[in-house]
């Protein structure tokens, strides 16, 4: 989150329903008279149980700033707003057409962003309708991840929100939030529509910085993942391994400790935390595997009483069994040398999954964004950033990085177009039939400059950045 944003607000009045139903000021100029046609990559049929699929099964484009904007409202004295990366598209009402379901944070007069708690937020059919609904939540602070699933197996998605509820304990300097407010550690929550915003709580109590969701075990039903990132409430600390919920059906989860048949949780005491995580088979076997990461290039650490993040200063990728059960004596180290070259050190926001050179197999895209200790937002060495890093795939058992050899324009630090965003898509963006690399969820709250249609064409075994020119 930032500490800079300018609030253009849409004030409304509301009646008192559960589920407040809201209007915003303006709607995207697209045509509208047939049914919505995906132009999202296709992966194989276990892939397209995960939460990544599903995510971009719907995603045309990331939204203006402007139109962000118009998401704005206020329920009297109190204002909300979305921050992108709690926002995904989605079709929740089995019409074909793309909704948004999302998370509003609350900005209550005279306090702390989040001190209230936030309300969920549907606009069924964005690309045309102007009204949404919003509901009222028992989230303060999200800081985790949404995303789309169908978990009770009806044939229609729900909402898997894993949140970072209790990041407000926890003063940062850079990005103006704590300050002693004493949030607790909640589950996530699955979250579907049917004429109202329904809320079920699953899970374990656990604060987390990311999400994933697919069929782990292979039994037709959509498990997800926990991973823990640093918080704590009441003096209690938050859990310090994952752990993997297997879908027993009616939202019904049980949860195991993925690394209980592993010696691991002894060698890291301190406890395995991860910014960002995600599920997709990536060896072709037919299995969910478990991609994990934090920091990823020239490792300077941070000033941490117990340095928790040590063993994760490169990506892993945790190979599947069918069981939910993960161990590190099985997994893929994806080494880099464009980020250690420069002497940065990133944080690892996202994963993305391509087949760049059509030889079959599933290669890698990583988003991450400098972060390094007493850094800045003004030096480009604290977030407010992206790097690109593309990772081949050699014969389903190792990875090479070439990003420097076939993404021009892969990262920018200067804060002069675009900052941080924390997810990729990879959809054919411009209709000429093959997938170009879209940045999603991007970090809004800031002042600096966005430009519209960022994105990256796939031209020929190349990814060139394009974007519309701001005047």
């Amino acid at each position: 989150m930032r500490k800079y944003f300018p609030l253009f607000f849409l004030c409304l009045t509301f009646s008192c329903s559960k589920d407040k139903e809201l209007t915003k000021n303006n709607t995207y100029n697209l045509d509208t008279s047939s049914l919505f046609i995906s132009v999202s990559e296709r992966y194989s049929s276990i892939n397209e149980t995960t939460s990544y699929y599903k995510g971009q099964e719907y995603f045309i484009n990331y939204m203006s700033k402007e139109e962000l904007n118009s998401f704005d409202y206020a329920i009297d004295e109190t204002y909300y707003r979305i921050f992108n990366r709690d926002l995904v598209y989605t079709d929740m009402n089995n019409d074909n057409m793309p909704d948004i379901f999302a998370f509003s944070t609350a900005f209550p007069p005279n306090k702390n962003y989040s001190y209230d708690t936030g309300r969920y937020f549907f606009l069924s059919d964005h690309l045309s309708s102007k009204k949404f609904i919003s509901r009222i939540s028992k989230i303060n602070f999200s800081g985790g991840r949404m995303f789309p699933n169908d978990f009770n197996n009806d044939g229609i998605n729900e909402i898997l929100f894993n949140h970072h509820n209790g990041k407000m304990n926890w003063y940062n300097q850079q990005e103006n939030i704590g300050g002693g407010v004493n949030f607790e550690i909640k589950k996530p929550r699955i979250l579907s529509y049917k004429d109202s915003i329904d809320v079920n709580e699953v899970g374990v109590e656990m604060d987390s910085h990311s999400g994933a969701s697919g069929d782990v075990n292979n039994d037709g039903l959509v498990d997800f993942i926990q991973f823990p990132i640093p918080s704590e409430y009441n003096g209690t600390q938050n859990r310090k391994f994952a752990v993997t919920n297997l879908n027993q059906g009616g939202y019904y989860f049980e949860t195991i400790d993925m690394f209980e048949r592993t010696n691991f949780k002894e060698e890291w005491e301190c406890g395995w935390n991860a910014t960002a995580y995600d599920l997709f088979d990536i060896n072709s076997d037919g299995y969910l595997d478990l991609l994990v990461g934090w920091w990823i290039g020239d490792f300077k650490g941070q000033s941490w009483s117990c340095d928790f993040t040590t063993n994760l200063n490169k990506p892993l990728i945790l190979l599947g069994d069918g069981t939910g059960y993960f161990s590190v004596d099985k997994s893929v180290v994806l080494n880099e040398d464009s980020l250690t070259n420069k002497l940065i050190s990133a944080s690892i926001l996202g994963f993305g999954y391509t087949d760049y050179d059509l030889d079959g197999d599933v290669d890698i895209i990583i988003t991450a964004t400098r972060d390094e200790p007493n850094g800045t937002f003004e030096a480009g060495t604290y977030y407010d950033n992206y790097y690109l890093l593309l990772f081949e795939n050699i014969n389903n058992s190792s990875f090479k990085e070439i990003t420097n050899e076939v993404i021009e324009g892969s990262y920018d630090q200067t804060r002069s177009h675009f900052g941080n965003f924390y997810s990729v898509r990879t959809i054919d963006i411009d209709g000429d039939g093959d997938y170009d690399i879209v940045p999603d969820q991007y970090a809004n709250w800031s002042n600096i400059p966005y430009v519209n249609n960022l994105h990256w064409e796939k031209v020929g075994l190349k990814y060139i950045r394009r974007s519309d020119v701001i005047d």
